[in-house]
């Protein structure tokens, strides 16, 4: 009887690990390369920006860590997940990308639209990237206009999904520092965003 008993609970308790390691899994992304040699940038034009960036020979990514790196740039002015969605649909995979860093949702304020259907265009993304077993990392911008709520249930998507999310430093991405404004980051906080892009892809592949 007390073996039987044990075993119950031996079994419950594998079941109990499986599905936390699973829930664990989700935290993390679904695909870490073991190199980088070509990566991405995708979405609207506040990444684009970054990596014209150079101060002090510091260019987007930093060459000692990923001396091998080619990076495609598939931005556009203007670009917003409903958009997008047709972008990633069309043949932008001139090579093997191991990474693709992803900037969108700042011009689904200025249109308008609903947090869930920004996250629904999102997860959309994020799995067609996710088909290719690319690192994904989207770039989160904290707004004070938009409140907490957005910008932390697309971190929580992201976690979901298995996708990196990285805390931009930005403190003004529209210019006139109106969401109606064009989008247009601080050119000063430049290299500090490109710093942290930089250091949590970096901490993460160690």
């Amino acid at each position: 009887m007390n073996k039987k008993i044990l075993a119950i609970g031996i079994f419950a308790l594998g079941i109990m690990s499986f599905w936390y390691l699973k829930i664990s899994d989700r935290d993390q992304p679904r695909f870490i390369p073991t190199q980088l040699t070509q990566a991405l940038i995708f979405g609207d034009d506040f990444l684009s920006q970054i990596n014209s960036v150079k101060t002090d020979g510091y260019d987007f990514f930093l060459q000692t860590e990923f001396p091998k790196l080619s990076v495609d740039v598939v931005s556009k002015k203007g670009e917003t997940t409903q958009s997008a969605l047709k972008t990633v649909g069309e043949n932008i995979f001139h090579s093997s990308p191991q990474l693709v860093l992803v900037s969108l949702g700042l011009e689904d304020l200025r249109h308008g639209y609903s947090l869930g259907k920004t996250i629904e265009n999102l997860e959309r993304i994020f799995d067609a990237f996710h088909e290719r077993k690319m690192l994904v990392a989207y770039i989160g911008v904290a707004l004070p206009a938009t409140g907490d709520n957005w910008l932390m249930s697309i971190r929580q998507t992201c976690k979901q999904k298995g996708v990196l999310y990285i805390d931009s430093p930005a403190n003004s991405v529209f210019a006139n520092d109106s969401m109606t404004s064009e989008l247009q980051v601080n050119k000063g906080e430049l290299p500090q965003i490109a710093r942290t892009i930089n250091q949590s892809i970096k901490t993460l592949m160690r």
